[in-house]
């Protein structure tokens, strides 16, 4: 009696096992799926993709900083049309020339600096508003553009404080700055407050905008302003990683990542130095020393061997991967190719190892979609989402951009494209496109805005993975973070990173 209760219970115990396996088994998001089309359709659709969002954008937002397509307007943040700039670039290599001379002529008769008594993130101003004019005058020669942004530079180069340290946020119709505080502990009056707060990305993410402005404008008060603060950091930390944020008195915190704060600081080690014509040899060496401290404090693998970047905080490992740091393979693989690394063929690798866990952060959700940031303790297979939510952002595509560009192995076109149809199945709407509030549900639910990065890198990012000749041949350009595609100046000097 005994032995058959124990074998009953056996029994059912292994029948709901397998219930519960197979219940919590994830379908893959993208088995419905088609392959890619030929290169020229799958361009074709990516550019009508373009084409419905900006036409959204025109009905429903033109002047505006954003299209928000769930509630049918504009949104304001930085009162400078930024999806109109942002996207020029994008509009010149997709060859919507009807579009591109819209834009233009508004930016002509309608782009101001200061008609909002408004404190805006220097750092978007600079990637969106000044990155995107010198890019489109690089490509169209139209001097509309070189003239607006040496009006928006001359507002800028006020903002610097002696050390070459930009405020976060200014005021461009004042000229006040403002800097973010953090309460470093208390006392018995109250809060005690740092000095002011920079992220490591503020810092670092001038060099490619301001150098190419000083270039253009033969002034290299331009050049020394982008660069200074990159000099200082150089010369103030020992070479590697460096701390995400430091103060104004150059004291630092205690987080390393190459994920939000941290990110572009290494993208523009590395964009800087070719941008510049290869010739900075402090340059090239703190962008050798820093992605090979990268990859040897924040490299791990889990549980199933997948690569992926954590970040070090107050000397302990968390196994948090960003989206945000997807851009990393894509930088890996353009520094391993142009600079002097003695271990090319392992970075390689490294490279393509971490593109395929960006991209299985896509396939591991429900939707298709990556979430912001994943726990990866359990492993990619089983990630931990610590935010849901899909901002439209366009690392992972950047990275397998970059890889094909090198490779032309067509397997990053096919997850390319499945990153695509998952957007279209799931991101548009009859407007334009919207955020996703959680790519665990499927279907999702929209929500937000619409990024003007969208079009400035996400879309671009696309179009250029499909194309069959080179777009952007990265011995003549580099792409700054917002997208922005920038001559190698040959001929370029600096005054103050020699």
């Amino acid at each position: 009696m005994r032995l058959s209760l124990y074998i009953g219970l056996v029994a059912v115990f292994w029948a709901l096992s397998i219930l519960i396996l197979q219940a919590g088994k994830k379908q893959n998001p993208f088995a419905d799926f088609s392959s890619p089309p030929s290169a020229p359709e799958a361009q074709e659709q990516i550019k009508q993709a373009f084409l419905h969002a900006w036409k959204g954008y025109s009905k429903y937002a033109w002047g505006k900083d954003e299209l928000c397509s769930l509630t049918k307007s504009g949104n304001n943040w930085m009162y400078m049309g930024s999806t109109i700039v942002d996207s020029l670039s994008s509009l010149w290599l997709l060859g919507l020339q009807n579009e591109f001379q819209n834009a233009t002529e508004w930016v002509e008769k309608y782009l101001t600096f200061n008609s909002s008594n408004t404190f805006t993130s220097f750092f978007e101003v600079n990637i969106r508003i000044l990155g995107g004019l010198i890019s489109a005058y690089e490509l169209s020669g139209q001097k509309v553009f070189l003239d607006k942004a040496e009006e928006l530079g001359k507002i800028m180069a006020k903002a610097f404080d002696s050390k070459g340290f930009p405020p976060s946020y200014y005021n461009f119709a004042t000229g006040e700055g403002n800097t973010r505080k953090e309460i470093r502990t208390y006392s018995i009056y109250g809060p005690v407050y740092s000095p002011g707060y920079y992220s490591l990305a503020e810092l670092g993410t001038l060099s490619l905008e301001f150098s190419a402005l000083g270039h253009h404008l033969n002034q290299d008060h331009y050049k020394y302003l982008g660069s200074q603060a990159i000099h200082l950091i150089l010369n103030s930390f020992e070479s590697g990683i460096f701390p995400n944020g430091i103060y104004n008195d150059l004291s630092h915190t205690n987080t390393y990542s190459v994920a939000g704060e941290g990110d572009s600081f290494y993208e523009y080690l590395v964009k800087e130095y070719l941008h510049t014509g290869s010739k900075n040899s402090e340059l090239e060496k703190a962008a050798i020393d820093s992605i090979n401290d990268i990859i040897e404090k924040l490299l791990q693998q889990d549980v199933a061997g997948y690569y992926y970047l954590g970040l070090i905080k107050d000397g302990e490992f968390i196994s948090q991967m960003d989206h945000l740091a997807c851009f990393f393979p894509g930088t890996i693989v353009l520094a391993a190719e142009r600079l002097g690394f003695s271990n090319k063929e392992r970075l390689i690798t490294i490279a393509k190892e971490l593109a395929f866990t960006c991209y299985n952060m896509y396939e591991q959700s429900d939707s298709g979609l990556a979430s912001e940031i994943v726990n990866l303790h359990y492993g990619i297979k089983y990630p931990w989402f610590v935010d849901n939510h899909y901002a439209l952002r366009p690392e992972t595509l950047e990275s397998l951009w970059y890889l094909y560009d090198l490779t032309k192995d067509n397997i990053y076109r096919e997850w390319a494209w499945n990153i695509f149809q998952a957007i279209e199945k799931h991101a548009k709407n009859d407007v334009a496109y919207a955020e996703i509030e959680n790519v665990n549900r499927n279907p999702p639910n929209q929500r937000g805005c619409l990024p003007s990065y969208f079009f400035s890198e996400t879309l671009k990012y696309l179009y250029m993975i499909f194309s069959d000749e080179e777009i952007i041949d990265l011995n003549t350009w580099v792409l700054t973070t917002e997208g922005h595609p920038l001559k190698i100046k040959t001929d370029y000097t600096n005054p103050n990173l020699k």
